[in-house]
């Protein structure tokens, strides 16, 4: 709930409200935190038949369907695979930087694993075939990070982005305070965390950014808002 309200507030524009949730989750229950109720998932458990295919150790909430597999493959494709570009792989997960969020990508077919059957015979890797993540631990940590920079706590901002940016292999510290450096870096982390998870459109659409996709600059402008339904309009 906690968290659910800090990604509310910081959608609402409510900084000073998002700050404070998701500055309790971080000192409470994230691997940073006292309790350490939760961590991220080791570099080991990212790759082989066996692997964490969606890095399970930091989801807080997860919506469970056991035909996820099934409703995957009957809507895929030969054109549609849940694909991500080669470009896109290298652009945002260079091999240089070691992250290993780039070991879900089959370099293959260009898919991510989060989508495809898990073949582990360990029952709990399995499992993983039916979550659907809907909030992580590490969208806490780019909420905490964001609100830090805007309170003008930017030090304390860039230690908590590149614990996470660190806790997901990458071996650069990223140091700039420039404004527009800083959500550049915290943009590049969330395409890389939330690869084809379906949370980046809202980045998006919250900061007004444009989408670019290969060589297409598309604008967040009123072809991204739904229309409200007359029944919530007229009473």
């Amino acid at each position: 709930i906690q968290g659910l309200l800090a990604r509310i507030y910081l959608y609402n524009g409510d900084r000073e409200n998002a700050l404070k949730k998701a500055e309790f989750l971080y000192k409470t229950y994230s691997p940073a935190g006292r309790l350490k109720w939760w961590a991220f998932t080791n570099e080991s458990e990212s790759k082989g038949e066996n692997k964490y295919s969606k890095l399970v150790d930091d989801v807080v909430l997860a919506f469970y369907d056991p035909r996820l597999i099934e409703y995957y493959t009957s809507t895929k494709s030969g054109w549609y695979d849940f694909a991500v570009s080669r470009s896109e792989v290298n652009k945002y997960m260079p091999p240089t930087e070691r992250d290993y969020r780039r070991n879900l990508i089959d370099e293959a077919k260009y898919t991510s694993a989060k989508w495809n059957e898990n073949p582990s015979t360990w029952q709990w890797r399995k499992e993983q075939n039916s979550i659907i993540p809907v909030l992580r631990f590490s969208e806490i940590y780019y909420i905490y990070s964001e609100t830090l920079f805007e309170a003008g706590r930017t030090n304390e901002a860039l230690t908590v982005l590149n614990q996470i940016r660190n806790a997901r292999g990458r071996t650069t510290t990223f140091s700039s305070t420039v404004p527009g450096d800083f959500y550049k870096e915290l943009f590049d982390e969330f395409h890389r965390e939330f690869l084809l998870e379906g949370q980046v459109i809202y980045q998006h659409k919250r900061l007004d950014r444009p989408m670019q996709v290969e060589t297409q600059t598309i604008p967040m402008d009123n072809r991204f808002v739904l229309a409200i339904p007359d029944s919530e309009i007229n009473f």
